[in-house]
């Protein structure tokens, strides 16, 4: 029976090469996987609820989970050699030593136990410390995460209840247009409510709790490396600012829309007797000047403007109307509107330039 030969230094050095490489490799693998890795985020994240929410802090935990996990074979890569020649002094020491047989066949609890080797010398110890301090500061991160959740859950709820009366608001303004516009010809009551639904358009805007929550997390994402009071302060700032803006938008749109019956009122008893062509006319006036035509046209009394209108509709109607548009704009003021009217209904309407 062959005499077992012992290994040479160079093989003992080629052992513990590989038992550093193999250690540190597979335990940097195993640190990362711990926070980057879908199982183990869904693990680390199960205290909070299932779904896009998770999935988002998913995304950021693993953003700062892959600067942090990167430490280890950042730390690790320059001391190589030097836990190489402290494994390599171990096996040197040992009685028997290894025989190059034990080395050409490596049996899986010998592998173990060279990883082990390689984890108990000095610089394993402090990369062993390096790791458990990544993953306590991870595991805080996490703690936080679910503090944060919570605070924004909650500012969620405060937020969608105080909205709630003007949406409420919004929603029957909602329906109201619905309804003039399935109506017969709605263009003039349209007009008449266009301040209201422009007042309805900047409160839907406040009470827009997606864009508040979207605004917080990218803050949130942006101060990911922040301290805790920070975070905070970033999260609950945007749904504070929204919740500042409800009262202000509610008023200002409880305003005009208070004004709608007023102005719904008026059309009806302006317009009541009103038939084609004038009325025709009416609709494309206010599809031009909109609530402001209106306005103009109810300065004026009614038969007169309905005259003036009714000259749109003969012979030269089209020449007269694209003068009248030339000296009114369509942002023209409400005053000039009105004189351009009364000016229109004369016998040779004249307007700077000449006669229209």
């Amino acid at each position: 029976m062959p005499v077992p030969v012992p290994a040479t230094d160079a093989q003992l050095r080629q052992v513990a090469e590989r038992a550093v490489k193999v250690w540190t490799d597979e335990t940097g693998r195993a640190l990362r996987d711990r926070w980057t890795a879908r199982p183990g985020l869904d693990q680390a994240l199960a205290a909070v609820p299932e779904g896009p929410r998770r999935s988002w802090w998913a995304g950021v935990l693993r953003g700062f989970a892959d600067q942090r996990t990167h430490r280890f074979p950042e730390a690790a890569a320059p001391r190589r050699a030097e836990a190489t020649g402290q494994v390599l002094e171990i096996l040197r020491s040992r009685e028997p030593r290894l025989t190059g047989e034990d080395l050409a066949r490596p049996t899986a609890a010998g592998l173990e136990a060279l990883a082990a080797l390689a984890a108990a010398t000095e610089v394993g110890q402090d990369l062993t410390a390096l790791s458990a301090a990544v993953d306590a500061e991870l595991a805080e991160f996490v703690a936080r995460a679910v503090q944060l959740e919570d605070l924004r859950t909650s500012k969620v709820t405060a937020l969608t209840a105080l909205c709630g009366p003007l949406l409420a608001r919004i929603a029957q303004a909602d329906s109201f247009e619905a309804r003039i516009a399935a109506a017969d010809r709605p263009a003039l009551l349209l007009a008449w409510t266009g301040p209201a639904l422009a007042a309805r358009t900047a409160a839907r805007a406040a009470v827009d709790i997606r864009r508040v929550s979207d605004k917080a997390d990218r803050a949130l994402r942006l101060l990911s490396d922040a301290a805790f009071p920070e975070r905070q302060q970033a999260l609950s700032a945007p749904f504070d600012v929204a919740a500042d803006a409800i009262g202000p938008a509610d008023a200002a749109f409880s305003e005009a829309w208070d004004t709608l019956g007023e102005a719904v009122h008026i059309h009806h008893v302006f317009f009541r007797t009103w038939e084609d062509p004038a009325l025709w006319w009416a609709e494309q006036f206010a599809g031009v000047y909109g609530y402001t035509g209106l306005l103009a046209m109810h300065d004026l009394d009614p038969y007169p403007v309905q005259l003036a209108l009714r000259k749109l509709d003969g012979s030269q109607g089209s020449s007269l109307w694209a003068r009248f548009q030339e000296y009114c704009p369509t942002d023209s003021p409400r005053q000039r509107i009105a004189d351009a009217l009364t000016e229109l209904n004369e016998d040779q309407p004249r307007f700077p330039g000449g006669p229209m």
